[in-house]
C-alpha cells in the first residue's frame, strides 16, 4: 500500500518505520499505515521532557565511544581514548554551542594512526588526552606525518604500535613479513 503521506518519507531498506523530527514535534511514520503518530513536544511534561533529553544525551555520549579499530593491529580503542571522546563531546555541548554535530566528526573522526600519534604525544611531552588531541586536530596531515618520523616522536609511537600489536593478539611479526615475502616469490 502507497500513500502520499509516507511517500516523501525515506525507510530503511527493510524497515518498518522512519521518523522525522523538527524543534517542535517528532513524527514516526509506519510502512503502509497512512497516519503517522506525532508527538508535540509541547505536550510533554517537565518531567518527560527532562527524561528524554536525560536519555538522548546519555546516548549520544556513550555513543561517542564507538570508536574505530586500530587498523595496524586490530585493538579496539583504549578506555582513555573513550574517555577523551565522550569528554571532547561533553566539552562541545556544555559550552553553550548551538549545533549538535562537533566539527570533524563529533564522536571520534579520527584515524587509528592520529590516535597513535596523540598517545604518543601525551607521553612524549606529558600532555593532557584532549588536549594533545585538540592540537593534532589542528594539524595538516603533513604536519601529523613529518611528526611521526621525527626521532623524538618516532621511538614511542612506535612502542605504541607495539603495544597495540600485543594487546590485540597479533600474529609475529616475523611470521608476517615471511607470508609476504611468499607471496611476492609465488
Amino acid at each position: 500500500m502507497t500513500d502520499s503521506a509516507n511517500s516523501a518519507v525515506k525507510f530503511r531498506e527493510n524497515a518498518t518505520t522512519a521518523v522525522t523530527r523538527d524543534k517542535d514535534a517528532i513524527t514516526v511514520h509506519v510502512r503502509g499505515i497512512l497516519q503517522p503518530i506525532v508527538l508535540r513536544f509541547a505536550s510533554l511534561s517537565d518531567a518527560v521532557r527532562a527524561e528524554a533529553m536525560g536519555y538522548g544525551m546519555e546516548v549520544r555520549l556513550t555513543r561517542a565511544a564507538a570508536l574505530e579499530r586500530d587498523t595496524k593491529s586490530g585493538r579496539s580503542a583504549s578506555a582513555q581514548e573513550k574517555h577523551d571522546a565522550i569528554n571532547r563531546l561533553a566539552t562541545h555541548y556544555a559550552s553553550g554551542t548551538e549545533a549538535w554535530a562537533m566539527a570533524g566528526g563529533g564522536g571520534g573522526g579520527l584515524s587509528a594512526d592520529t590516535r597513535a600519534l596523540i598517545e604518543a604525544l601525551v607521553r612524549v611531552f606529558d600532555l593532557d588526552g584532549a588536549d594533545a588531541e585538540a592540537r593534532v586536530r589542528e594539524m595538516t596531515g603533513a604536519d601529523r606525518d613529518a611528526l611521526r618520523v621525527d626521532p623524538e616522536i618516532k621511538p614511542t609511537l612506535d612502542e605504541v604500535y607495539a603495544e597495540r600489536a600485543r594487546v590485540g593478539g597479533a600474529s609475529s611479526a616475523k611470521a608476517l613479513i615471511e607470508g609476504l615475502r611468499a607471496a611476492k616469490r609465488a
